[in-house]
């Protein structure tokens, strides 16, 4: 069982790269004002509307026809402060994604690079709906990615004025405890040292952190390694919702339950 849409954005083509296809933006000025709505069988806009075509083996299934509808489309734009560097600093992308992404491709986003010097952007082409306006920037290191995110409604008229804040993001502590083990306090550490012997394979855990509102694939995961005793530290977090989980938790132990 298949739901099948059909979109159509003048101007943007498919590449296929190695690591599969990626979108690209190639708008001419008179396509920057029209866009089509993205239309699900058997023609509603509307995803909770949309039937299921069912395909049985050796079938060949007819009659799948779409009628895209134009829809006039408007500009986003603002401007980025980066507070890490204290300018509007280059190296800044923004991204607009629709809040709810149900069964939209990931590659059907809009964005932009920051090259003005006040930090200045603008996004065109976008249709009416609800976005997650979101500004990214890494530094030369590679060791930090840094994010500032905002809610935005689009309606018939230009989005102006929208400002971002990009900030060193918080710190989530936190502690493990595992049911039936003791795990090394702080005093015992020391006092055995790093070789001593472990109960349950602590260190071997990664707690990691994601979210459903990311924009592309981080150059380093959100996580912490906890130490001994189970405490763990993951940095540099945007105040944004997200999915705490384990990895390499082996034999009979599972996630039982995450607190904040």
């Amino acid at each position: 069982r298949y739901y099948v849409s059909a979109m159509h954005t003048p101007g943007m083509a498919l590449l296929m790269t190695p690591m599969g296809s990626t979108a690209v933006m190639r708008m001419a000025a008179s396509e920057q004002d029209r866009s089509y709505v993205p239309t699900f069988y058997p023609g509603t806009s509307d995803a909770s509307r949309a039937s299921a075509i069912e395909v049985r083996a050796g079938d060949e299934v007819p009659g799948v026809d779409f009628t895209l509808l134009p829809t006039r489309t408007v500009r986003v734009s603002g401007r980025v402060f980066n507070s890490i560097t204290g300018n509007h600093s280059r190296g800044i992308t923004v991204y607009l994604l629709p809040r709810d992404r149900k069964g939209r491709p990931f590659f059907f986003r809009k964005y932009t690079s920051v090259e003005d010097r006040e930090g200045r952007f603008e996004i065109k082409g976008v249709r009416p709906g609800s976005y997650i306006l979101t500004a990214t920037y890494s530094d030369f290191e590679g060791e930090g990615y840094y994010e500032a995110r905002t809610a935005i409604e689009v309606g018939e008229s230009d989005v102006e004025g929208v400002t971002l804040v990009i900030e060193q993001g918080f710190e989530l502590q936190g502690r493990i405890h595992v049911e039936g083990v003791a795990l090394a306090s702080q005093q015992e550490q020391g006092a055995e040292g790093d070789g001593a012997r472990e109960e349950f394979p602590i260190k071997e855990i990664l707690v990691y952190l994601t979210s459903y509102d990311d924009v592309l694939i981080l150059p380093k995961p959100r996580a912490g390694r906890p130490k001994a005793d189970g405490s763990f530290s993951v940095e540099k977090l945007s105040p944004v919702l997200y999915r705490v989980n384990l990895n390499s938790l082996s034999g009979d132990y599972y996630l039982k339950a995450a607190r904040v």
